[in-house]
């Protein structure tokens, strides 16, 4: 998560600086939206087998594009607001944030869930059907772990299908961010 978070704080600081130069806020806005959806875009294309020089880069990418997304909608907001409520709209946005980020993360959660719970039939057959259980559906996330110990064959089929488990998560979030 580093390079997401060093590239969130580029951004971040960038858009303060250029928005305090140029007095602009849309700018930044619409080149976040473009490089985040960009970024969760280049997520669908992770698999089990990719280098650390690409997901260093996507994380980059969509960190670059979350940066702007921080600042520019505050600033933004303040500006067409009257004074006394500058308070109130600030507290209500970071409200909206936080509701819209713990709701994405229980939702990304349950596609992921969905996605190892159909190939447990599949992780049955190749680690017997009480691993495959460990590693599938409600528990995959909390038994990462277990993949460490497996032999060869096995951990690669399980870091396969968690990779490709992540697919349809990723797509879901490239929806919402076009959106």
């Amino acid at each position: 998560l580093l390079p997401t978070a060093l590239a969130l704080s580029a951004g971040s600081i960038g858009t303060g600086i250029f928005v305090g130069k140029v007095g602009l806020f849309l700018p930044p806005i619409y080149l976040g939206l473009f490089m985040l959806t960009l970024g969760y875009g280049l997520f669908v294309d992770f698999s089990a087998h990719s280098s650390w020089a690409k997901i260093i880069m996507y994380q980059i990418v969509a960190g670059v594009g979350v940066g702007p997304l921080f600042q520019a909608p505050i600033i933004a907001l303040q500006a067409h607001i009257n004074p006394r409520d500058i308070g109130t709209a600030t507290a209500t946005l970071g409200f909206i944030r936080q509701l819209a980020t713990s709701t994405s993360v229980v939702i990304g959660q349950v596609v992921f869930q969905n996605s190892m719970s159909a190939k447990t039939p599949q992780l049955a057959t190749i680690l017997g059907p009480e691993l495959a259980q460990r590693l599938s559906g409600s528990e995959a996330g909390a038994n990462t772990q277990v993949i460490n110990s497996l032999p060869g064959p096995q951990k690669e089929a399980v870091r396969v299908a968690f990779a490709d488990s992540l697919v349809p998560m990723w797509i879901m979030y490239l929806a919402f961010s076009a959106l």
